[in-house]
């Protein structure tokens, strides 16, 4: 199959600059890509059920289809019969999917950039609520920390007295804040004296009466 489609595009590759044929990186992956500026991929296929027509569409990084819109219908593709003359071919998949999708591609990259950025600033910020008790980040279950909003800063074992700080996102819920992330403090197995001691001072730390604000201790 993958031989065929080669066989078959090589022709309209001809006319096509800045673009050249590719294979898939892996013995799990025999496809066949056309690269183009800005490293940006597409991939090559035969439409099922239909042996004359050529299908071109974009090939993105695993990590950048989180970043595609929930509206797809503007994704760059294009079909094109196997017998029509090569020029015309290049001229239409150049038009309908090669030029459209290198922005394309280059948008999504910007977004996964900043939401990097983003999370690597949360993670930073999880690193020093843990040196400020002593403790590790930690991700969902015990896993390594690689999402920051899933993961906690913790010290201390269920039955002590144990901490667990996490983010909570600012302003917005919908996507990344524009605003200062938030911590959420959960607290366990205190005893009374010091649960007693900790709530007066957050009492005057963060509701302070009489023009007295509390200290940090």
């Amino acid at each position: 199959m993958e031989d065929r489609v080669r066989e078959r595009v090589e022709p309209i590759v001809a006319h096509l600059d800045d673009w050249v044929i590719a294979n898939g990186d892996g013995p799990r992956d025999r496809a066949v890509y056309l690269v183009g500026p800005e490293n940006t991929r597409v991939l090559v296929s035969q439409p099922w059920n239909q042996n004359n027509r050529i299908e071109f569409s974009i090939s993105l990084d695993a990590g950048l289809y989180n970043f595609e819109p929930y509206n797809k219908d503007n994704r760059p593709q294009a079909t094109v019969s196997a017998s029509r003359e090569p020029m015309a071919a290049a001229k239409d998949v150049k038009r309908r999917c090669l030029d459209p999708a290198i922005p394309y591609v280059r948008e999504l990259r910007e977004k996964k950039a900043e939401s990097d950025a983003v999370n690597n600033a949360r993670l930073r910020l999880l690193e020093a609520l843990a040196s400020a008790c002593g403790g590790k980040v930690f991700g969902q279950y015990g896993q390594p920390a690689e999402k920051p909003m899933e993961s906690s800063a913790r010290r201390g074992e269920h039955g002590n007295p144990s901490v667990k700080a996490s983010l909570t996102y600012g302003k917005r819920v919908d996507q990344d804040t524009d605003g200062p992330d938030r911590v959420k403090m959960e607290i366990d197995y205190l005893s009374q004296r010091d649960a007693t001691d900790l709530l007066r001072w957050l009492r005057f730390r963060l509701w302070p009466e009489n023009g007295q604000q509390g200290k940090l201790l």
